[in-house]
């Protein structure tokens, strides 16, 4: 049985407006963590994987809170493998995506990069989520394809989708978080924090052209052994 306890924040004894927040909604995602354990015990193997993976959110989103009563803190980077990552993702998305959609991750080898692996993870999963959104309420999106491969210093992720594809008003507006029902959270935020974050860590997010669906590119600074001993010198 998956043990789950969300850590509280007791530097403060009576912390802002903010933290309060924070500290309830700790207090429900407990809550919705204990009721997964229990389903999680009833179910069959899917229904456990799903529970799982649900588990695995619930401490993702833990950490945001943690890093958002913090904002003072720098961002911190490292290096760290981005396919494995990806793979991740597509683990957690995969018992909610609907019958029939696949999601494949096409890379020769493991690649390192250089970033905030929680921001990064942010980035990929905004997007994975939003085409698995999509997918699910369409029922016109079959594949979800990332592709992962090394351009000079930077690692460029192609996220793409076979999908519909994106009307030209809604492209030219895609990023100022007025994208409306083709955003990641449906506010029109999601792609512009997607942005944000990239931007934070050194990369870029683009909208690429694409003969069908809809294409991203996310490209970060490569990080290899060889990277490294370069800049060390003799």
């Amino acid at each position: 049985m998956t043990q789950f306890v969300l850590a509280a924040d007791q530097a403060n004894p009576q912390p802002p407006t903010s933290g309060r927040l924070a500290h309830d909604i700790r207090n429900i995602l407990t809550g919705v963590s204990l009721h997964l354990e229990k389903l999680q015990r009833l179910a069959g193997p899917e229904g456990s994987n799903a529970a799982a993976a649900a588990f695995a959110l619930i401490f993702k989103g833990s950490d945001l809170l943690n890093e958002a009563g913090q904002p003072s803190r720098p961002v911190r980077r490292s290096s760290f493998e981005i396919v494995a990552a990806i793979r991740q993702i597509v683990a957690l998305l995969g018992p909610i995506a609907p019958e029939g959609f696949a999601m494949s991750v096409r890379a020769n080898r493991p690649h390192m990069v250089y970033g905030n692996p929680q921001e990064v993870f942010r980035i990929l999963y905004n997007l994975a989520h939003n085409a698995v959104s999509v997918a699910r309420r369409t029922r016109r999106m079959y594949r979800l394809d990332f592709t992962v491969a090394r351009r000079a210093t930077m690692l460029a992720i192609r996220i793409s989708d076979d999908g519909p594809g994106l009307p030209h008003e809604v492209r030219q507006r895609l990023f100022t978080g007025q994208a409306g029902r083709f955003s990641t959270s449906g506010n029109g935020f999601g792609l512009a924090i997607a942005r944000e974050l990239a931007e934070r860590n050194g990369g870029t997010l683009e909208l690429a052209a694409a003969t069908s669906g809809t294409t991203f590119v996310l490209e970060l600074a490569a990080f290899a052994i060889g990277d490294a001993r370069q800049a060390a010198g003799p």
